[in-house]
């Protein structure tokens, strides 16, 4: 599977990168919106899990631009505290699922699979 990580906190980023490869999948890394933007449009990928909280544009804004470009995206986001309304957003703009953070990855990996299926 190929999956996009968008997170501005490299540290967990990179350890859950490092996690999916392990697992067998292909994964590119984003570290803001807008290189997540670029990669959407350089490459289609099955998931994309998007953090909400981004420094450069929210992950709403974010995901409303990659659903323009590509209305298929598959897209999860990762909500941290107090961004119960940005969540709700999200899913109405699209998002297929709204994870917690920190990401329970005994939850989190059947749920992708599911998701990308």
């Amino acid at each position: 599977m190929k999956i996009l990580l968008v997170d501005n906190t490299a540290d967990c980023v990179d350890a859950l990168a490092d996690v999916l490869i392990e697992e067998g999948h292909d994964v590119t890394v984003a570290y803001n919106a807008q290189s997540a933007i670029d990669a959407c449009k350089a490459e289609q990928f099955d998931v994309t899990l998007l953090e909400l909280l981004m420094p450069d544009k929210n992950g709403v804004e974010c995901l409303i631009e990659m659903r323009k470009m590509r209305p298929d995206t598959k897209v999860a986001v990762v909500a941290g505290v107090n961004t119960s309304r940005l969540a709700q957003t999200a899913i109405s703009e699209g998002a297929i699922s709204v994870f917690a953070k920190p990401l329970d990855l005994n939850t989190f990996l059947p749920v992708l699979e599911d998701i990308a299926s």
